[in-house]
């Protein structure tokens, strides 16, 4: 990673902020997002994000867990782990080199805040979506679907991506699911996801 410059921070719906930096080494933008449940508020691979930011969240909600939605997404997570004292959740398939997690995660693991974990692999090995069944259905994901062009979903590129055909299959099994708006790792959240998903 490079210097990253921070780009953004909005409240997607009642219960779910999100954030951006900039990787200048990377030539990417970086996504993080929380959740507020009825055990506090959830980071999802976390960046940085400026301190009176951080302050409003932690106001909202005592941060109760960090999840990786895979293992290259280690990023800041171990510095809120230790900061907050909280658990940190990753993929069981995942290898992990700066952090160490709390819990493994595979499919159907119990989760902070009655979140379901949902194994996606093709983008990486490790890929892991979590459902969020309130306020019509919250899909937090990190790499399989991205949007780093604004207004266009679309597949980690196939240099990147581990197997470009499970990755496929696994969106397909997304959109069984009951779900109104898709949080990605790189890119704003995408409201009504479906319609753009499956043009893909």
């Amino acid at each position: 990673m490079g210097l990253q410059k921070f780009t953004g921070f909005e409240r997607v719906h009642e219960n779910l902020w999100w954030w951006e930096v900039f990787d200048e080494g990377l030539k990417c933008p970086l996504s993080s997002s929380a959740l507020r449940t009825m055990d506090g508020l959830i980071l999802i691979d976390p960046v940085p994000l400026p301190e009176r930011h951080l302050s409003d969240l932690v106001r909202l909600a005592a941060p109760c867990a960090i999840l990786l939605t895979n293992h290259n997404h280690e990023r800041l997570a171990g510095c809120f782990q230790k900061r907050f004292g909280i658990p940190l959740y990753a993929p069981c398939a995942g290898r992990y080199e700066t952090v160490r997690p709390d819990v493994l995660v595979g499919a159907g693991s119990r989760l902070p805040g009655g979140l379901q974990a949902l194994e996606t692999p093709g983008a990486s090995e490790s890929e892991t979506a979590y459902l969020d069944p309130r306020v019509g259905g919250t899909l937090l994901q990190g790499d399989s679907l991205i949007q780093m062009h604004a207004g266009r979903l679309e597949f980690l590129p196939a240099p990147y991506a581990r197997d470009t055909g499970r990755m496929r299959m696994s969106a397909g099994a997304l959109l069984r699911l009951s779900f109104s708006v898709l949080t990605t790792a790189h890119g704003k959240p995408v409201r009504d996801p479906k319609p753009a998903i499956r043009k893909l």
